[in-house]
């Protein structure tokens, strides 16, 4: 099915691309590293093939809690010779910052049938973050984001990962053991993959983009929880974790976490000459409490299962990644059902379900000049009260969360800490439709998005 580009959209391609070619006609000689790679002494493609996916010395590197025999550290020993302390003489400290151009098709807020069209809009910041990245202990490091949101003019945590690690032998191989905390589910795994560090790595937001309402829950999590897990990773091979979450600030959110909440994941990985090929499996079964249901009902149950797999050739010109993700979530809409609760229930059906694929390829050439190609797509039940109509903007009148579509990109990377990225988003299917997906007359195509964004860490 072809996508509709929309008025203005070649347009606005064609000047975002002209702003990128001059980006490259004045590319300068310099590169900077961010916080590991200043601790560590080792180049930034150590552990990446381009940021943020990690290459399998990255992974590794992350399991064993950010810590390498590299690091110089500062130590200090009591009366009895006993150290008390050793400290990085490297301050663990980095930035993010994000600018953007985004231009959707078709503005929500103000295109009518008619076809009045909506202008660009430029985030700057369109992120700006901060971070503690590096080693605490020689067994001990963390990864702690801070982010500021410029709608709300806060800093707020992110996404954040802390974790003991060690080594042993287990039958003569190599075996990585280790614990951990984070807030977000995926956000400690090492392959690209996952929800948390999958693609696309930056998105569309703000008012132009009618996203679509629907994702599993193991996705809308994110700085919601609080975990502690364990894990462990025998010969470079095979990799096991379990870990529980709770909620973290239950009177902050919509919904909260009802008591324990066990994550799993099972990966193995085969590495070869240049290749490396993983395949696993994850998920979540968690119960959650709506704030507007009476206490006493049952409650809102989900259990996601996803199969993922990553492949990668990491050569000296080119680098190949392939990325393949499903997941199935199984919904029983005990709390948040209008049958069990009259009045303020928001789901027509109890039993649910949502299947989501997302699907790329990317290949970069010397790490600086890169094309990546997706295909993402999710189908559910037909649910009124859960995705049915009622405003011109956000509703399905088919009562549907189906969507599916196409994201292609471009990415220059004229240092191994800065990344401009041309992106181009297309629907084929919008919220359970193709035309008049909303039965106020806006198409799938209306929301396509073209977004410009310069990326820079240090």
């Amino acid at each position: 099915m072809v996508s509709h580009a929309g008025d203005g959209g070649p347009r606005a391609v064609v000047s975002l691309a002209a702003a990128l070619l001059c980006v490259l006609l004045l590319r300068a000689p310099l590169r900077a590293v961010p916080s590991f790679a200043r601790q560590t002494g080792m180049d930034c493609s150590a552990c990446h093939t381009v940021f943020p996916e990690l290459t399998p010395f990255g992974r590794r590197f992350k399991l064993t809690a950010y810590n390498v025999a590299s690091v110089k550290w500062i130590t200090a020993v009591d009366a009895q010779g006993n150290t008390r302390v050793r400290l990085s003489t490297v301050p663990p400290i980095a930035a993010m910052f994000q600018a953007s151009h985004q231009f959707t098709a078709h503005n929500p807020l103000t295109y009518t049938a008619a076809g009045t069209d909506g202008a660009g809009t430029n985030s700057f910041p369109a992120q700006f973050s901060f971070f503690y990245a590096g080693s605490i202990t020689p067994n001990i490091g963390a990864l702690i984001q801070t982010t500021y949101d410029p709608a709300s003019g806060y800093l707020h945590f992110d996404n954040s990962d802390i974790r003991y690690a060690d080594e042993t032998d287990l039958f003569d191989q190599d075996f990585i053991f280790g614990a951990m905390a984070n807030n977000n589910p995926t956000v400690q795994d090492v392959w690209n993959s996952v929800p948390a560090w999958g693609f696309p790595y930056i998105s569309p937001s703000g008012s132009q983009l009618v996203n679509p309402p629907a994702a599993p829950r193991i996705e809308t999590l994110g700085g919601q929880v609080a975990s502690l897990g364990a894990y462990c990773f025998w010969d470079d091979m095979v990799y096991l974790e379990v870990s529980d979450y709770r909620s973290a600030d239950p009177l902050g959110t919509s919904y909260s976490l009802e008591g324990d909440t066990p994550y799993w994941r099972l990966a193995t990985e085969y590495d070869w000459d240049n290749d490396s090929w993983e395949v696993g499996t994850f998920g979540m079964a968690s119960q959650t409490y709506p704030t507007s249901a009476p206490i006493g009902l049952p409650r809102d149950s989900f259990t996601d299962v996803g199969l993922d797999s990553q492949y990668q050739y990491i050569g000296d010109n080119n680098i190949v990644t392939l990325h393949g993700t499903w997941i199935r979530e199984a919904d029983n809409w005990g709390a948040s059902y209008v049958g069990t609760n009259p009045g303020s229930g928001t789901a027509d059906v109890q039993y649910g379900n949502l299947e989501q694929i997302a699907l790329n390829a990317t290949y970069y050439f010397r790490r600086m000049f890169g094309a990546t190609v997706g295909y993402f797509g999710t189908t559910g039940n037909q649910d009124a009260g859960l995705y049915g109509g009622g405003t011109a903007v956000y509703g399905s009148a088919a009562n549907s969360p189906n969507d599916n579509g196409f994201i292609y990109e471009l990415n220059f990377v004229p240092w191994y800490n800065t990344k401009f990225t041309l992106q181009y988003t297309a629907y084929n299917e919008f919220n359970g439709g193709v035309r008049n997906y909303d039965g106020y007359g806006r198409n799938a195509w209306d929301n396509n998005t073209t977004m410009l964004v310069g990326w820079f860490a240090y």
